[in-house]
């Protein structure tokens, strides 16, 4: 009895996998919105730097070098409590997803087992 194989698709492999996340789609959507928010945070501290080295150097700025120091250090904190969420989703995310997978191969090994069972039992 010769095995059949069929070549998959890579589209029809991600399709699936979609498939298969659809429920997890809030935790996916908070993770990329913190993810998003969180560079934004890492760029915002790259520019308020470069304003308080401004400052330093004696160009006139809007904001204190405190106010700026301030600000930096609020983007550092929010950054780092963002990549902090953003990395629980993505983890829940997968193990979720693992659990899934897992489940629907002990099924189809359960099912594989019991249709080998009834063939050994159907020969004797």
């Amino acid at each position: 009895m010769a095995a059949r194989h069929e070549k998959r698709n890579g589209f029809t492999v991600m399709g699936r996998l979609i498939g298969l996340v659809r429920p997890l789609t809030g935790y996916m959507l908070l993770a990329i919105l913190m993810g998003l928010i969180g560079h934004l945070c890492a760029s915002f501290i790259t520019i308020f730097g470069g304003y308080a080295v401004l400052n330093l150097l004696g160009f006139e700025m809007r904001l204190t070098l405190t106010a700026l120091f301030t600000c930096l250090v609020a983007f550092a904190v929010l950054r780092a409590g963002l990549r902090y969420g953003e990395q629980a989703c993505n983890h829940f995310i997968a193990f979720k997803l693992l659990a899934l997978i897992r489940d629907k191969v002990f099924q189809a090994l359960q099912i594989g087992r019991a249709s080998c069972r009834e063939r050994v039992f159907a020969d004797v």
